[in-house]
């Protein structure tokens, strides 16, 4: 079955790897200056499960993203993704070969429609092609149609196809979160990084982000999230690493991360 055959919002195949390890960091590790943001660290993003990063300001859960996106190049350490390391690769590639991954702050195109705004995150479209589009118009509409309803299909997914004809900036800041969400989903990556996605969203809206991320996890992504919010954490995460400048010093659940009184001191009892 071809990318274009697999429905956007279904189980899709599964990655060349068979192991249930998606993402795979060993010993990674990056400094600025004399700062060092990434110390060391070694990680597992399971199949189908959603992973934290939790920790203080500064613990370094960002710049692992921006590590594991090729935002910016590790000092030392591998990154594998589906068993391929990716080390070094360029963010576009990356996306290509199957992660993806949001911003804290929304990077949306303000003055396009909703619709607009995750048609252009669907790979593989006419347009992509100039040749083809000027020598073959026909097809280039069927595929343009396609792409718009798959883009719908993702809307209707994260619960905003009503807006779809919206411009982005008529839309609360909440529901901007969620077309970030959608833009990510119509990529068709299997694993899906999450920035905070509940920073700076009113509380009525903070329950549909939720409902969207457990419904990732349901149709078979592997997501990783950064986030503050310990309610949050508690109620997606199946697992959770916690950073403290630069290093994991525990992992686990949050049941079993909430016990450790060291951690409730520097973390959760704020």
């Amino acid at each position: 079955m071809s990318q274009r055959e697999v429905p956007i919002v279904g189980r899709e195949e599964a990655p060349r790897e068979r192991s249930d390890d998606v993402v795979r960091l060993e010993g990674l590790r990056k400094t600025f200056g004399g700062l060092t943001a990434v110390d060391g660290v070694d990680m597992q993003f399971t199949r189908g499960r959603i992973t934290a990063l939790i920790g203080p300001n500064g613990a370094g859960k960002t710049t692992i993203f921006n590590l594991i996106t090729g935002i910016i190049a590790p000092d030392a350490g591998r990154i594998f993704l589906g068993g391929e390391d990716i080390t070094g690769v360029p963010p576009y590639r990356i996306v290509r070969r199957g992660m993806a991954r949001s911003f804290q702050d929304v990077r949306v195109f303000r003055q396009l429609s909703v619709l607009q705004n995750v048609a252009m995150a669907i790979p593989d479209q006419a347009g992509e092609n100039v040749l083809k589009l000027a020598l073959r118009p026909i097809h280039a509409r069927k595929v343009e149609r396609r792409t718009l309803a798959a883009a719908r299909e993702v809307l209707d997914f994260v619960g905003i196809e009503n807006r779809a004809g919206d411009i982005v900036t008529d839309l609360s800041f909440g529901e901007q979160k969620l077309v970030a969400i959608a833009r990510l989903l119509a990529t068709r990556c299997d694993v899906l990084l999450l920035d905070e996605p509940t920073s700076g969203v009113d509380p009525g809206a903070v329950e549909t982000v939720i409902d969207v991320v457990k419904g990732l996890r349901s149709v078979g992504k592997t997501i990783c999230l950064v986030e503050h919010s310990v309610h949050l954490v508690q109620r997606l995460a199946d697992h959770a690493y916690f950073l403290d400048r630069g290093r994991v010093i525990a992992q686990g659940t949050m049941d079993d991360l909430t016990s450790q009184e060291e951690l409730v001191e520097i973390y959760f009892g704020v």
